[in-house]
């Protein structure tokens, strides 16, 4: 599991680079059925359309929807979701999910909480106290992995037993480095007690489910408001790329759209770049991909602790 997880905090990390451009999220809630087995298409009976997002891992994501995760009872649990992954294990049934809301102010983060603090049995005046806490300055650091999750605020269901096949839920809230007027986020998570031998499998290159085949999961590249707009590229893209690299991703852009290529734009005023509310891309189209490699040594390490672990 704790695999699974650092596997998703590295997508989210790496997905980053592509901000909301708005912090609202509205529309009905979509109520995923998670009190069964946990199967695949209980995605698509939701309503949604998750798109692939890494073949060699099985994750699939969907954005910017709220989405209701119900296992059942009254354990359920409401947020905005800004992304949402989904791990999904070779036989297509679920194995983790994590989504997170966009930056959000204390009053947000409190208003969306009350809730799930209530369903888990969480007296508000916990929530009230660690906000209060983050608004003064006196906890900055919190939420992440291996960022001491325990001084952080957590709330949930405990853990199944292993090989159950039964699913644990809970959320947490999550620093936003760097942000004093939207500092922390919220994430949420399920987790499925699965045996060992199908998490050994191969992760599928996802397909929808029987009934689902007129639905694409072919990702839809998000094109960043700098090059749409023909503003100057951010300071972040400019220390990854060279002019030349730069100038390609507004040619490309302006071919999708039936023009021969971008106007060079030297003389653009600085881009008014917030990280957490503005949509851009921090490097190439293969960002995604060095980023991967660049972190396969803490993915073999993990492997091998765990192993360790186990031993």
């Amino acid at each position: 599991m704790r695999i699974a997880r650092i596997a998703i905090s590295v997508l989210v990390l790496t997905g980053r680079c592509i901000a909301s451009p708005d912090a609202q999220i509205i529309g009905p809630a979509h109520r995923i059925d998670l009190s069964g087995h946990g199967e695949f298409k209980n995605i698509f009976e939701a309503g949604l359309q998750p798109k692939r997002f890494d073949d060699n891992l099985g994750i699939c994501i969907v954005k910017r929807v709220v989405i209701n995760f119900d296992l059942g009872g009254s354990n359920t649990i409401i947020i905005p979701a800004d992304e949402c992954y989904f791990k999904v294990l070779e036989d297509y049934s679920l194995y983790t999910i994590e989504a997170n809301t966009v930056p959000l102010t204390l009053e947000e983060a409190r208003r969306w909480m009350l809730p799930i603090c209530r369903t888990f049995g969480t007296p508000d005046r916990e929530l009230d106290n660690f906000l209060d806490r983050v608004g003064k300055g006196k906890i900055e650091q919190f939420g992440w992995l291996g960022a001491g999750e325990t001084d952080g605020f957590v709330v949930g269901m405990p853990r199944q037993p292993q090989n159950s096949d039964l699913a644990a839920m809970g959320a947490r809230l999550r620093s936003v480095s760097g942000d004093k007027v939207h500092p922390v986020e919220i994430v949420a998570d399920v987790t499925w007690e699965r045996a060992t031998w199908k998490l050994a499998g191969r992760p599928p290159k996802l397909t929808p489910p029987k009934g689902y085949e007129q639905f694409s999961m072919e990702p839809v590249r998000e094109v960043p408001e700098w090059i749409r707009t023909g503003a100057e590229a951010p300071n972040f893209v400019k220390a990854l790329n060279t002019p030349e690299q730069i100038q390609a991703m507004r040619d490309e852009y302006y071919r999708t759209q039936g023009r021969a290529a971008a106007p060079t734009n030297n003389n653009a005023p600085p881009a008014t770049v917030g990280l957490n509310r503005v949509n851009l891309i921090a490097s190439s189209p293969f960002s995604l991909k060095w980023a991967l490699l660049l972190l396969a040594p803490v993915f073999f390490l993990a492997g091998v602790w765990v192993m360790a672990k186990r031993r």
